[in-house]
């Protein structure tokens, strides 16, 4: 790529706004003290920052000694399932040494948090039982599961709370049984993207068949209802809504590149041609939206639905397709086209209105935007980070 200081001059901008944010009392991946760390300590092995690195060390620390106490809050963003997957993230960097009595006992109890959800149906990503399989995907990755039956259990209980009907499997959602959520911060398309990654960690035929099962029925879903996309965001079971016939934005948590993100992985995972090539139809009618259409629906950097997540999707594609560098270009100049504090501002809903404020947080915040722009620079950062978006 082209010179990237506007990038290094970006990502410092963010460090020296967080770095300076005082440590909050929430501990969480999504918004609180883990986010925070996340970001610095990869901005510090980048940069080679010692000092940053030892101060994200040093706060850590205090989250470790109290980690057991964080168990009335078990989701992946909110609770106890990101924080310990980030002390397995900084286990793998040699930060901490593994402590196993502590490993098994959240192995222990993610599982039997998963038996509760799914009685509930509730396979969320983030405040779900998907979440705690983020957990175990890291172990699987770093070579600490002592087998591949955690992950393989995942897989068993989505099938558990499948329906199914002519045109494959489908899960509801957890809050409404009349409705299919079709995006991948909560819905079908982070299932799909959950199976193919165990797929490739496991081998478990399973995860092959019912993601198969379930691209099936998502691609029969397919709208030619609006000229910008081909999902709504959201179905009713008894396609008698408008919702069906709306079309969906252009970001991380919503619409056509998340889904088309998702089959192209999941069938490059299970070494499905078929549905590679079908993801890929649904990419290239993405490419023509820009930042500033009313239907991208994108009024900031953050990850969830801004800017920098779709930048981020773009460019996990083209690495794995090797064709679509105009389209990560575009996104990587929208993204640093300003470099002021400001810019990377949030749009957020509140006090009754909507508004930009600074946020920290990894999900809508400075740091999910500043990882993705270190993934722009440093090509050998880990970014494992990523499976927290099941990406």
């Amino acid at each position: 790529m082209e010179n990237n200081q506007k990038v290094i001059d970006s990502i410092q901008i963010i460090k020296d706004f967080v770095i300076d944010v005082q440590d909050p009392d929430d501990f969480s991946i999504g918004s609180g003290l883990s986010a925070k760390n996340l970001f610095l300590y990869n901005y510090a092995l980048t940069f080679k920052d010692d000092d940053v690195l030892e101060s994200v060390i040093s706060s850590f620390e205090k989250v470790y000694e109290s980690l057991e106490d964080k168990l009335n809050n078990s989701g992946l963003i909110s609770g106890c399932t990101g924080i310990v997957w980030f002390y397995l993230y900084l286990c793998k960097h040699g930060a901490f040494e593994l402590d196993s009595d502590l490993v098994d006992f959240f192995d222990e109890f993610f599982i039997k948090s998963t038996l509760l959800e799914k009685e509930n149906g509730n396979y969320d990503l983030f405040y779900g039982f998907l979440g705690y399989a983020v957990y175990f995907l890291q172990k699987s990755k770093m070579g600490v599961s002592k087998n591949n039956n955690h992950l393989n259990f995942f897989v068993d209980s989505l099938e558990e709370i499948a329906q199914k009907d002519e045109n494959g499997v489908f899960w509801v959602d957890k809050y409404d049984s009349t409705t299919i959520n079709l995006g991948l911060a909560h819905g079908i398309p982070s299932i799909i993207s959950f199976l193919g990654k165990t797929y490739l960690q496991t081998k478990y035929e399973k995860a092959k068949v019912l993601g198969e099962q379930s691209v099936k029925w998502l691609l029969s879903q397919k709208t030619s209802n609006n000229d910008y996309c081909y999902f709504p965001s959201k179905i009713k079971i008894d396609n008698t809504s408008d919702t069906n016939h709306n079309g969906s934005r252009l970001a991380w948590c919503y619409g056509d590149l998340s889904i088309a993100h998702s089959l192209i992985t999941f069938g490059k995972n299970v070494d499905n041609g078929y549905i590679q090539k079908e993801g890929e139809i649904i990419l290239l009618k993405t490419l023509d939206r820009k930042v500033s259409d009313e239907n991208s629906s994108i009024n900031d950097k953050g990850f969830c639905h801004g800017t920098s997540g779709v930048f981020y999707l773009y460019k996990k594609i083209n690495e794995s397709l090797n064709k679509y560098d105009i389209t990560e270009k575009y996104w990587k100049d929208e993204l640093v086209k300003q470099t002021d504090l400001e810019s990377f501002y949030s749009y957020i809903f509140y006090e009754n209105n909507y508004k930009y404020a600074p946020d920290i947080g990894l999900i809508t915040g400075f740091c999910g935007i500043g990882l993705a722009l270190l993934s722009i620079i440093n090509e050998k950062q880990d970014n494992s980070w990523e499976d927290i978006f099941m990406i």
